[in-house]
């Protein structure tokens, strides 16, 4: 998972490495849609906390999920010496891979959470929140909602990684439940991975 999630609220997987492309979360073809009956239903409804909406992102939404990642990462540049992956991610093609959930205020895509789904569980690939956004719960709800997607679709287990130099969340993801599986360098980055059985009872 590359994903920024420092103390305010976007989640940070790996900012470093390339994505895994994965094939498309069960709902349909990629493209975007989502049945009513898979394992993306809640995102294809619309999932709402007060005036926060998670859904499924459609095409033409990749240039405003790719403008949070940007927003969300840069200020891990410095920090790593390099760009973190997920600002390199290809957000179109995501989208069109059904891989792309929005979290959605007031009508404004404000976070961004791209799942991959594996034989047996659900790949966290990144989570990010815009920081005018950040510190309002959105990261841990888009965690959350990966849950749900993992339940629904009957996958046993949640994985995700981060870069070791996002120490926000190597302390942050133990305390939602995620146990550190391993560490090792990948295309150039250090990794930390993590692990968490999928809730029987999702949020």
């Amino acid at each position: 998972m590359h994903s920024h999630m420092p103390s305010s609220g976007a989640a940070g997987s790996d900012p470093g490495g390339g994505p895994a492309r994965g094939s498309p979360r069960p709902g349909g073809p990629g493209i975007g849609s989502r049945r009513a009956d898979g394992p993306t239903a809640g995102a294809a409804r619309g999932e709402s906390a007060g005036a926060l909406e998670i859904r499924g992102a459609v095409p033409g939404e990749g240039g405003a999920a790719r403008a949070i990642v940007q927003r969300a990462y840069e200020g891990y540049v410095a920090r790593m010496g390099r760009r973190p992956a997920p600002m390199d991610d290809d957000y179109a093609a995501r989208v069109w891979g059904g891989q792309v959930d929005l979290a959605v205020l007031a009508g404004e895509p404000v976070g961004v959470i791209v799942m991959v789904r594996g034989a047996d569980h659900l790949l966290i690939e990144n989570v990010a929140v815009d920081p005018v956004r950040q510190g309002q719960g959105i990261g841990r709800a888009l965690l959350a909602h990966a849950e749900r997607v993992a339940a629904d679709g009957g996958l046993g287990e949640l994985r995700l990684y981060t870069n070791a130099a996002m120490t926000e969340n190597l302390e942050l993801y133990p305390r939602l439940g995620y146990v550190e599986s391993g560490r090792r360098r990948e295309h150039g980055f250090d990794r930390v991975f993590f692990v968490k059985p999928t809730p029987r009872s999702a949020p």
